[in-house]
């Protein structure tokens, strides 16, 4: 062994990098794939669908919240958190046979902004953006969260933003330097101060998928959208 390189060790090739090289190496590979997280907002009232809740209603032969997290496909994405509140045991039900993180958001009645202060709250620290979905939006394509995911990894300290025909929709991306504005939003309001209050850091991609505007928070919706499935 000793003939084969100093103290028995093999002779050091000047192709191969060094140990400290290669871990040095491979930190930069880490860091050159930014760590992004979903989460998808499923803890609201559903006061506009009467005493039913709207995430649970069957959209092409699953709860909607389950068609909502089914969409999201894309292989980049570290962990999908799922916010729950009212019907928070029947919502973690339904996503059973989903690997998700259930977030509960006792204060769910205040508004949105606690939930997202919630599930914002939940990431771990070493998380560079997250993209937010609403429970209530089954038929955003997978592609546009791919084309999103997409442009979030090279633009990972923006907002980000689905249009469709110009026009602005969901989901949406924040980098993590807007964690701490999200966690401080208050009311129903949800982030879109964030984007009136920011918008030279909004990029915009025009995507061909008009389910990034459909959103079925009403029985006449909801009623809609059935007929509509059925008729395809």
């Amino acid at each position: 062994f000793a003939a084969m390189g100093a103290g028995g060790l093999l002779k050091e090739s000047p192709g191969r990098p060094t140990p400290r090289e290669a871990r040095l190496s491979d930190k930069t590979s880490r860091k050159s794939k930014p760590e992004i997280h979903v989460l998808v907002l499923a803890a609201g009232l559903s006061s506009r669908m009467g005493k039913k809740n709207k995430l649970l209603q069957a959209i092409r032969g699953r709860p909607m919240i389950a068609q909502v997290v089914a969409g999201i496909t894309d292989p980049s994405i570290v962990q999908i958190h799922v916010v729950t509140g009212h019907d928070a045991e029947k919502i973690a039900e339904a996503l059973q046979d989903w690997t998700v993180r259930i977030v509960h958001n006792p204060d769910y009645e205040s508004g949105m902004a606690s939930s997202l202060a919630a599930g914002i709250g939940s990431l771990p620290r070493n998380a560079d953006g997250v993209l937010i979905m609403l429970g209530d939006m089954p038929d955003v394509s997978s592609s546009t969260i791919t084309c999103l995911l997409s442009e979030a990894r090279a633009n990972q300290k923006s907002i980000i933003v689905p249009t469709w025909r110009g026009k602005h929709g969901h989901p949406v991306y924040f980098g993590r330097n807007f964690f701490k504005a999200l966690i401080r939003l208050e009311g129903d309001r949800g982030a879109k101060t964030l984007l009136e209050e920011n918008r030279a850091q909004v990029n915009t991609i025009e995507v061909d998928d008009p389910g990034i505007h459909l959103d079925l928070d009403s029985t006449e919706a909801l009623a809609a959208h059935r007929q509509k499935i059925a008729n395809d």
